[in-house]
């Protein structure tokens, strides 16, 4: 049996003169490096700068295989974009606009083509006046609109250094200077510049990582689809659906959180790596501390995407919906059970004073059920398979079980029935909504009969049901096991896609 290995994630920071001090000391890379430290993960990145001085588009892309290619970068930090516009009135070998856009887009073929994701930023300044008296202002908007127009068109993250510097200035130069705010001479970074591009540029970085920390690596014979957590958020960004904006890297939660659902006992024996033989099996992944964070950042996920629903009526997390999980014990893929861990902070925090959980997911939810048991606050209504895992299940405030083979016309007929009649019996003032796809008639554990359109058409109605009735939703995939992989990915996706529309 092979494993897929894990391994640090080549950063490459690829760039002129500022690129080239940031790897030094007090530069933005070796910043980065430093937050890297801070949050304890800096096992998981090797920072690479591969600046040099005086170089414009061009250079870069005469010198990418050498300095880029050769290194196998998991991710591409290009910066470049000042010498193109400054060089052009100090020494007349700068870059003209459509051939910096021709490089530009030359170079990041490159890079894609050998699977490399790729980061674009914005030339920052030449110059920090306020006025737009700074001589290449004219020219460094203008490639910098280039480079927005570019990252929008090819759904590639945008790090707009241009945009935050001169909003730092307008907040910070009330004098007009030139240099000295954040820059040490018109250009290169001063310590409070190398700050500001270190904590932009790792936002960038951090979200797309997120698809790479939920997909645990495990051995490829393991029947649990974990490559889908990359491919969701990646399909959706090709198409066009959602921006790298619309993408957030959540922390590991705190363990005071985690204790307000799940033992005490239970969680030492996860950050400890002591789960016995048997509980390992149960669970169906072996213990790592790789998987331990992985949950721990999925729960705060969920956490942070009921903050996300408040403000704007819904957010999915690409993971989570871990309903087999207990207070002390984890089963069924399950360690740690998100959507309760988020119920009861809400509840701890007096955000919400009663939740409603839709689990549609075909296994019912028999964690979640039990550790609500006795939480007046907290309604589980579970739909899912009469005669499929858990084969004891548990006592939720609703279960509508389901036979075999049952179709798209009696399921969602079933849901509607049942979901319009919570809504206005229960009254909840938030909503947590597990879709799993493993409703799928093609999911290999599923047993039921719905359609691709079918699973598609649920989502709408519950979307549109909660949204009638002014009810935010924090939504979480769930399983899926069609022997397709292309299957499971386009009905998530659908989703989100529906979230979408439905809430645009």
């Amino acid at each position: 049996m092979s494993w897929k290995h894990d391994r640090r994630k080549k950063v490459v920071f690829f760039g002129d003169s500022i690129t080239q001090q940031g790897a030094g000391p007090g530069g933005y890379i070796t910043k980065i490096d430093s937050i890297l430290k801070h949050e304890g993960i800096e096992d998981k990145y090797q920072l690479i700068g591969a600046g040099v001085s005086g170089n414009k588009v061009y250079d870069l892309y005469l010198r990418m295989e050498e300095d880029v290619l050769s290194k196998s970068p998991d991710i591409v930090v290009i910066y470049v974009g000042i010498n193109d516009v400054w060089h052009k009135q100090t020494s007349g070998t700068g870059t003209d606009y459509d051939k910096y856009g021709k490089f530009y887009t030359a170079m990041v073929k490159k890079l894609q083509a050998i699977g490399a994701k790729v980061i674009v930023c914005t030339p920052s300044v030449i110059g920090e006046r306020t006025d737009n008296s700074n001589a290449q202002d004219g020219d460094l908007n203008l490639y910098s609109k280039w480079i927005r127009d570019f990252a929008a068109t090819n759904n590639l993250p945008l790090v707009d250094l241009r945009k935050a510097f001169i909003e730092y200035n307008l907040q910070h130069n009330p004098l007009n200077n030139e240099k000295g705010i954040l820059t040490v001479d018109r250009v290169h970074l001063n310590p409070q510049g190398n700050i500001l591009v270190a904590d932009q540029m790792w936002n960038a970085i951090r979200q797309i990582a997120y698809n790479d920390l939920f997909a645990h690596p495990l051995p490829e014979t393991h029947r649990f689809p974990m490559l889908k957590y990359e491919l969701i958020p990646e399909q959706l960004l090709y198409e066009g659906s959602i921006g790298i904006e619309n993408i957030f890297s959540p922390l590991p939660c705190n363990q005071e959180i985690i204790t307000g659902t799940h033992s005490r006992a239970y969680l030492d024996k996860l950050l400890d790596q002591t789960l016995t033989a048997s509980e390992q099996r149960r669970i169906g992944f072996p213990q790592s501390p790789q998987l331990t964070q992985r949950e721990l950042m999925i729960a705060q996920g969920t956490i942070d995407c009921c903050t996300y629903a408040m403000e704007y009526g819904v957010a999915l997390n690409v993971a989570g919906g871990t309903h087999h999980a207990f207070a002390d014990r984890g089963e069924g893929f399950c360690l740690l059970n998100d959507m309760a861990i988020a119920a009861n902070d809400l509840l701890h925090n007096k955000a919400a004073g009663k939740i409603l959980i839709i689990d549609l997911d075909v296994h019912q939810g028999n964690g979640t059920a039990k550790i609500f048991g006795e939480e007046p606050r907290v309604y589980t209504f579970s739909m899912h398979g009469s005669h499929n895992y858990p084969f004891h299940k548990e006592q939720s405030d609703l279960d509508i079980g389901l036979e075999d083979g049952t179709g798209d016309a009696v399921y969602l007929s079933l849901l509607h029935q049942h979901l319009t009649g919570l809504l206005q019996t229960v009254k909840p003032d938030f909503a947590f909504f597990l879709s799993g796809v493993d409703i799928l008639a093609t999911d290999k554990f599923g047993k039921l009969g719905v359609t691709m359109e079918g699973c598609r058409q649920r989502d709408e109605m519950v979307f549109s049901l909660l949204q009638q009735y002014n009810i935010p939703v924090t939504v979480a995939m769930g399983g899926g096991y069609s022997p397709d992989i292309r299957t499971i990915v386009e009905a998530h996706c659908n989703t989100f896609r529906t979230a979408i529309k439905v809430y645009a």
